[in-house]
């Protein structure tokens, strides 16, 4: 009995920290060679090894509150200097700010993947 207010609070905090999800349009755009240049940074600096970072495929989605989501695939070097092979990568900037960042594992279905899919299909969940 002495721990239930405790889990009552814990449930409580635990709700409220999630933020429901709104379903929007992505509409494909192209990106300027600074905006390239910028997702392309983004992405590097989260790596092992950012000077190895090596992209292809960059495709960029607006969003209607004038965030971008920009996909593609991201190879570098892991630890042990070797390159893992080219695995999606998904960026979501608002007001040219880094609102999430995705580099998978290469095994096929992450986060990346699953939204780069989405928003290649012309509509993304996004919660923040």
């Amino acid at each position: 009995m002495r721990f239930m207010p405790l889990s009552m609070t814990l449930a409580a905090l635990i709700a409220a920290a999630c933020t429901p999800s709104v379903t929007v349009p992505a509409t494909p755009i192209s990106l300027t060679e600074a905006q390239n240049s910028f997702a392309r940074t983004a992405m590097a600096i989260r790596l092992q090894d950012p000077a190895s970072a090596q992209f292809q495929d960059i495709t960029a989605y607006a969003l209607p509150n004038g965030g971008r989501i920009i996909c593609g695939m991201l190879n570098a070097r892991n630890g042990f200097g070797s390159y893992n092979g080219f695995a999606p990568f998904y960026l979501r900037l608002r007001n040219d700010a880094v609102v999430r960042a995705y580099h998978d594992d290469g095994s096929g279905y992450g986060p990346a993947f699953i939204g780069c899919t989405r928003a290649a299909e012309g509509l993304i969940a996004v919660s923040g």
